[in-house]
């Protein structure tokens, strides 16, 4: 359900709102036999944060989000399928073969060269993302530590709001997400944004929210491995951009010519 919902409608939401449409979205079958009482005491929320929450996502109210999570997950449960069914070892392996190819392709090569400048520069580079997508920015951050460039990398959201309200000209942040739409990471952007500082992204999308707000954008080739409610899909495209990355800064501090 958030993956669907308008960054702007996300960002209207209070914290406690917030609390109760992760609870909605990560128990739709619960919310199914349950009550705006039952929600509420489960969300430790009042009952009007709940109906609030129901009219900010544009229901009348909370039979009809409910109605609305009873056609979500029979489309979930119509579109599941095991990797096995759909999917041959060989199959697999071409659709990631072939975004790594796709995205070497139409990888912007002056966008790398200015990124790689700002690795040399003496700017405060600070890393963003959630999920998956976390994981390959804490690889390219030890990369980058080991060969001495200092790098933030923030796994907690509330700790990068804070940090980013305190960011200036002389910072950096790269954020990182497939959708482009993950509400937290578009937060930090925004806040970033607004204090001056230099924003990178990487995202899956031609259009895409965060691509907006960024100075630099990296587009990357992704398609999802299986047709199920899960989150396969793969992030290597975003791994071999960050590899260029790394590979041409460390090919520029040590003196090697392109």
């Amino acid at each position: 359900m958030i993956d669907k919902l308008d960054i702007e409608v996300i960002n209207s939401l209070t914290i406690s709102e917030l609390y109760v449409l992760r609870y909605i979205d990560n128990n739709k079958e619960r919310v199914l036999s349950s009550s705006v009482k039952g929600i509420a005491e489960q969300a430790f929320v009042s009952t009007a944060t709940v109906m609030r929450v129901c009219k900010k996502l544009g229901f009348s109210g909370f039979s009809e989000l409910k109605y609305a999570l009873k056609n979500e997950l029979q489309k979930e449960i119509e579109s599941s399928g095991s990797i096995g069914d759909d999917y041959s070892v060989n199959e697999v392996n071409q659709t990631l073969v072939s975004e790594i190819e796709t995205t070497a392709k139409n990888i912007d090569k002056k966008s790398i060269v200015d990124i790689v400048e700002i690795f040399k520069s003496d700017k405060t580079l600070h890393f963003f993302a959630k999920g998956l997508t976390l994981n390959v920015l804490e690889y390219a951050a030890k990369q980058l530590r080991t060969a001495k460039r200092a790098v933030h990398l923030y796994n907690d959201t509330h700790i990068a709001y804070i940090n980013a309200e305190n960011f200036t000209k002389d910072d950096c942040v790269f954020l990182a997400s497939l959708s482009g739409r993950t509400h937290q990471v578009v937060k930090v952007a925004q806040i970033a944004k607004g204090r001056g500082a230099t924003i990178i992204t990487i995202t899956g999308r031609l259009e895409d929210e965060l691509s907006k707000i960024g100075d630099i954008n990296i587009k990357v080739a992704n398609e999802r491995i299986g047709t199920t409610k899960h989150d396969f899909s793969s992030r290597l495209a975003m791994m071999f951009v960050m590899d260029v990355l790394v590979g041409a800064y460390l090919r520029s501090q040590m003196g090697v010519k392109k």
